[in-house]
């Protein structure tokens, strides 16, 4: 968890009045090096400063703030050499890097390889990414380094490479990073969304909430006007507390002291009473485990998950994300599961999961980043496989701390988003707006043959979304590629035609991940056309069709023919015929008329009985009015004209 520095506002020492510059640093460098053990690295600081200079002291009560110096000789040059090393190190405890960085050049240059590795780290928190990738291969070439450092140099390096790779990127311009409207003097940090209603911890002096400690962590809810107000959780005089997480009726957020310098802290849950708070319970063992710190709880939109950060036992690294079940009454079940999919050897911390995009965002110090604190992401169930994380780059992550992630947009986690940054502050964390401009989904797709896999060119495309709006309509590419865009991913159906192919309708399952700016549809494919039995419009006459003379009846010898038209048809879906009945000119025109019609309607009705639709069927009766051949030549009857004129005819209407 990124530390949050808290400046040392008084210093209480008394020193003896002092008379030549050597009594003078070494009384100085005693005071100092008394502070800094105590972790009071400001007071320190200014001591140090104070060696550094060779002033000397004018009245017997010192204050660091004042400016009652009188200029006296040169210190002592080894005592002179330890007060620059250990004035570099305040500074940089203090996150105070551009002042610390000139006192660990100076100390590198005299060839301690300590500060060689933390005059790189501190170009590297200064955004001096090449110098910083210079002094890292100095310190590693050095004689006598630490073996540990050495390791860690080689791992800056690579965040060094990436930290310049994410700054020149060309994409920069849809990111918006914002200082939120709530921050103040000290730190202000771990947004949290309560039924709408942002809240954060901070450090802002309030004497009232605790007068021994004005700067204790607390709750705060923003207010209007960008004001801030505290939650109303009841004060706590031995404890800090902080970083919530909302669901229902039920807060659970962490609490927290030093213990001999180490930070000792719990998860807590409290339930809202009427309009306050009722009393805060630690949660189990399960979360908080006999001698671990757990923290920075989160709970999942459902209820279902408590995410936290720990370093109990049973971890990949220092700090784990952990995930525990909740009962319906928000309190953990069962034991925490270690999400070791994306925990590492370093510290991994301030889980946030968005249900929507399955996407869980946390903060760590053990992967290639920008520089201390990066956020990740890692897409997955909770319970099932989370991906290998990946960083969210600049300008979300910066050279210093970057933690606390949280999106109030139920669709992306990419916009309406906090998050907290030390990046412009030289003592604690401040929190940021951040949203990711939007910009036109790119969707490119294809059209192959069925059969050969092959691309078909020239294939007319037309694209509508679910509520029938045209989002796109032209023609395949030689490569038989297409592509569109819209303003997000959603499924759309397209029509499909193409020469000597079936038109076709087809659904584009377009996967609707807005973390992705472009989606690569699979191959849409479209079958040739089968050869078509019969050209539309030409009449074919169905031979071997009979009927009991004189009458209408279909004789059973006449069905193989209609069963060969009926396979064609069912080939051919949209396939819609005629089925005409002629006569020869025997019998008076009215009675071969009728005859004629009720012919063709028997053919009808036969087809209908094998499932052929009557839609797709047109009965006509011609009657003696179309003969194919004479039905008398020179006067004289002519039997074979008459017997092809008694015809059953069918055309193709359309396909």
């Amino acid at each position: 968890m990124a530390t949050i520095i808290k400046k040392t506002i008084c210093i209480a020492g008394v020193l003896m009045a002092l008379h030549t510059g050597s009594v003078a640093q070494t009384a100085y460098m005693k005071a100092a090096d008394e502070y800094y053990t105590k972790g009071e690295y400001y007071a320190a600081a200014q001591l140090y400063e104070k060696v550094l200079s060779g002033d000397v002291v004018k009245k017997t009560q010192y204050n660091p703030y004042t400016n009652n110096r009188v200029k006296a000789g040169p210190s002592d040059a080894q005592q002179k050499a330890q007060a620059q090393i250990k004035l570099a190190e305040s500074y940089f405890k203090l996150h105070q890097y551009a002042k610390a960085e000139p006192h660990y050049k100076a100390a590198s240059d005299a060839g301690n390889a300590q500060a060689a590795y933390y005059y790189a780290k501190t170009l590297q928190y200064n955004g001096k990414q090449a110098e910083a990738e210079a002094a890292f291969k100095k310190f590693l070439a050095m004689e006598g380094a630490d073996a540990a450092m050495k390791a860690d140099a080689n791992t800056q390096l690579a965040n060094v490479a990436f930290a310049q790779k994410q700054m020149a990127r060309k994409d920069l311009s849809r990111y918006v990073v914002n200082k939120a409207p709530v921050n103040s003097e000290g730190a202000t940090y771990a947004p949290a969304n309560m039924g709408g209603q942002l809240v954060f911890t901070s450090t802002r002096p309030d004497a009232e909430y605790n007068k021994s400690n004005p700067n204790t962590n607390k709750l705060y809810r923003s207010a209007e006007g960008g004001n801030a107000e505290m939650i109303g959780l009841p004060a706590d005089a031995a404890m800090e507390q902080g970083i919530a997480s909302f669901y229902g009726n039920a807060m659970y957020f962490t609490k927290w002291q030093l213990v001999d310098g180490k930070k000792k802290a719990g998860i807590y849950k409290v339930e809202k009473s009427g309009s306050g708070w009722g009393t805060p319970v630690a949660l189990g063992t399960s979360v908080n485990a006999a001698g671990a710190s757990s923290s920075q709880p989160f709970v999942t939109n459902d209820g279902k998950w408590l995410l936290f950060s720990s370093d109990m036992q049973g971890g990949m690294g220092q700090k784990d994300i952990w995930a525990v079940a909740l009962d319906a009454s928000g309190n953990p079940t069962g034991n925490a599961i270690n999400l070791k999919n994306v925990n590492t050897a370093g510290n991994d911390e301030a889980p946030f999961y968005h249900t929507a995009s399955k996407m869980l965002v946390f903060s760590s110090d053990g992967l290639t980043g920008m520089g201390g604190y990066d956020l990740f992401t890692s897409k997955g169930d909770i319970t099932g496989t989370l991906q290998a994380p990946v960083n969210m780059g600049h300008p979300v992550n910066s050279v210093k701390d970057d933690i606390y992630y949280m999106s109030t947009d139920a669709k992306s986690i990419w916009t309406n988003a906090y998050f907290s940054s030390d990046r412009s502050s030289e003592c604690c964390l401040d929190l940021f707006t951040f949203n990711r401009l939007r910009v036109k989904k790119n969707i490119s797709g294809s059209v192959v043959d069925c059969k050969s896999g092959s691309p078909v060119p020239g294939v007319n495309v037309v694209a509508k979304d679910a509520k029938g709006n045209q989002v796109y309509s032209g023609r395949t590419d030689a490569g038989g590629k297409f592509s569109f865009q819209m303003d997000e991913f959603v499924p759309v159906e397209t029509s499909l035609n193409a020469e000597g192919y079936e038109a076709a309708n087809l659904r584009m399952n377009i996967a609707a991940d807005d973390e992705l700016d472009a989606f690569s549809a699979p191959a849409l494919c479209i079958n040739k056309e089968k050869p078509k039995p019969v050209e539309v419009n030409k009449a074919v006459v169905l031979h071997n069709v009979n009927y009991e003379f004189g009458k209408s009846t279909l004789s059973k010898q006449s069905y193989p023919m209609f069963d060969s038209l009926i396979t064609w048809m069912n080939e051919f879906p949209g396939m819609k015929i005629e089925i005409s009945s002629h006569t020869d000119n025997i019998g008076s025109d009215a009675f071969n008329q009728k005859l004629s019609e009720a012919r063709a309607a028997s053919c009808v009705e036969y087809l209908a009985s094998k499932g052929i639709s009557r839609d797709r069927i047109v009965a006509k009766g011609y009657g003696e009015t179309m003969p194919i051949e004479p039905n008398q030549i020179k006067g004289k009857d002519n039997p074979e004209g008459r017997k092809k004129n008694r015809r059953t005819e069918f055309k193709v209407l359309n396909y």
